[in-house]
């Protein structure tokens, strides 16, 4: 298929020859991260199986299955829920795993009751545009799949979930108490998942399945209320006004997007889909992910390290700034001297500011990964989790030059967006792509030994060894401080 180029009409969009160059080092960037990854699975599948040889691996429980005939029936046989499928990342790895032969459940929430939250992440916002543009796609690759292998094993089936409570059935973050016989005094909790566990559980007995894994996908960062658009653009001096009776030093000093001036409505929503979220399904599918379907009483007498097979996957963003906050970072291409100062320290609290939700998000789902691995270890079960470095942002480089005239006009923003710092497009380098993300998954989901920390990308694997290393963290601090002065 031949590609369209168009002449370069503005500093946004870059040249073919750049672009093509950007795309072969990241692609050079990727092969490199997972090559790191492929050793570090071997070195510890290894390690593992040499202690079980001497005696030592009594409580760890190998993966053992048959070797499928081709890399597209891996997952013959085995399901997958994926829990924030209202994403793009969780669509993407949702097509990605069901194309390996895995049968998966994506999990797609119904829309915000806020607002602001709903207004801001589009995905979210309309479930009925996941839900269609995840079984079109999957519909269309399903077809080319069948042309070569007519019983390919593959499957999506999606789930609409209410966390939230939107339909009127019940409240946010509220679980309601049903008791079944009152003379017995025994009361049963129905979580907000009940009807999507009843369902997973259903479909995997009715098609004899087995589900191995419970992949839980970060969502995106929430605005808050207070600003319904996210500009990084500094304003003018002019504009400002005189600060009202009412206002605070809080709301003088710090910016109105910051963590003390965020919302209590936008810390819950935070802390429900980060936390809530994914310890609600597993414990609602913790049945069958500990005792597996095909299994009878004699795989129990095995002991109590070989009980089970399932993993649960966690994936989390890196603490580091991802290139789509970093672009707004050079908001309007050129200040003045008189501004120059006054733009500075915008770019410098927002972006703190922005940080300081990534790092609350990336925090809470960590610890609730790491006590969740020392909680469901005692049942055989493997919690990952997979550190994401910053996504690289495709389409914004594909409407300058690989797409038609339609899809263009479609894409063109309807202002011009900041122009990309020469750190910008370094940045894009080392960037996270979809493939790149599943192969870091899918080595967390195959390996024969789990190993609990994965990376997907170099970033988050350069910042571990840096702050593993006495006085590394200030190191990495200061090379990003000079890089930025000299290439930003």
């Amino acid at each position: 298929m031949s590609v369209v180029v168009y002449p370069q009409e503005d500093e946004d969009c870059p040249s073919f020859s750049s672009t093509a160059l950007q795309i072969l080092t990241q692609d050079v960037s990727s092969l490199l991260s997972l090559s790191l990854e492929t050793t570090a699975s071997v070195l510890h599948d290894w390690f593992r199986s040499s202690l079980g040889m001497v005696g030592f691996g009594g409580d760890f429980a190998p993966r053992d299955r048959q070797k499928p005939d081709s890399e597209e029936e891996s997952g013959r046989g085995l399901a997958v829920v994926i829990v924030g499928a209202g994403e793009a990342t969780g669509q993407s790895l949702t097509l990605h795993l069901a194309k390996s032969g895995y049968t998966v459940f994506p999990f797609i929430p119904l829309p915000s009751s806020s607002p602001s939250i709903s207004t801001y992440n589009d995905t979210s916002s309309a479930p009925t545009d996941a839900l269609s543009n995840i079984l079109l796609t999957w519909s269309a690759t399903r077809k080319r799949l069948c042309a070569r292998m007519p019983n390919h094993p593959g499957a999506v089936v999606p789930i609409i979930v209410d966390p939230e409570g939107v339909s009127g059935e019940g409240e946010v973050g509220e679980l309601a108490d049903v008791e079944k016989d009152r003379k017995e005094g025994e009361e049963f909790i129905c979580g907000r998942f009940a009807h999507a566990g009843e369902t997973v559980r259903a479909y995997i007995r009715e098609n004899e399945l087995t589900l191995v894994s419970i992949i839980c996908i970060s969502p995106s960062p929430l605005p808050s209320p207070a600003t319904p658009h996210l500009s990084l653009s500094p304003p003018s001096p002019l504009s400002t006004h005189p600060p009202s009776l009412t206002t605070t030093a809080t709301d003088l000093l710090l910016p109105r997007d910051s963590l003390v001036n965020t919302p209590e409505s936008t810390l819950h929503s935070i802390y429900r889909t980060n936390v809530l979220d994914p310890v609600s399904v597993v414990r609602e599918l913790s049945d069958v992910l500990v005792s597996p379907l095909g299994f009878g009483p004699e795989y129990w007498g095995r002991g109590r390290g070989k009980q089970s097979q399932g993993r649960v996957i966690f994936i989390n963003p890196s603490p580091i700034l991802s290139p789509s906050l970093q672009a707004g970072s050079s908001a309007g291409g050129h200040v003045d001297s008189m501004n120059r100062h006054h733009h500075r320290l915008f770019q410098t609290t927002n972006l703190s500011s922005v940080n300081s939700v990534n790092s609350l998000t990336t925090s809470l789902r960590s610890a609730t990964a790491r006590i969740l691995r020392d909680e469901l270890s005692v049942l055989g079960v493997g919690v990952c989790e997979v550190v994401v470095g910053p996504m690289w942002e495709k389409p914004r480089l594909a409407r300058c030059w690989g797409g038609g005239e339609e899809g263009r006009k479609m894409d063109m923003p309807p202002t011009p967006g900041p122009t990309p710092t020469r750190l910008l497009i370094l940045s894009r380098l080392w960037a996270v792509d979809d493939a790149l993300l599943f192969a870091s998954v899918r080595r967390a989901l195959e390996d024969r030994y789990p190993r609990y920390r994965h990376y997907a990308g170099l970033g988050p694997l350069v910042d571990d060894l840096a702050g593993a290393i006495p006085g590394g963290g200030v190191m990495t601090g200061l090379g990003r401080w000079v890089v930025g002065k000299v290439l930003g």
